[in-house]
């Protein structure tokens, strides 16, 4: 994929936060950013946690957690006939 504009230090809002990053434009379809190496260099060092699905980053002297969406899990799995229906 091919970027021929780039808005420099786009202000962009995220959980209360607020990020200023040079923004390639793209046709991402149900995109509406994807933060690359660059910005994730800028943050580093940085804490991921894949399972519970949050990152700190470094922002303004602090450090900002992203949380992602935990998916709703079920413990407990029961049986299910056609006559529970």
């Amino acid at each position: 994929m091919k970027s021929t504009t780039q808005v420099s230090q786009l202000a962009w809002w995220m959980q209360g936060h607020t990020f200023h990053t040079d923004m390639r434009v793209l046709p991402l379809g149900a995109y509406d950013a994807v933060l690359g190496m660059g910005w994730l260099e800028s943050h580093s060092p940085m804490t991921v946690d894949w399972v519970l699905k949050f990152m700190d980053v470094p922002s303004q002297g602090h450090l900002v957690r992203l949380q992602g969406v935990l998916s709703q899990q079920t413990d407990n799995l029961s049986l299910m006939t056609l006559d529970d229906v």
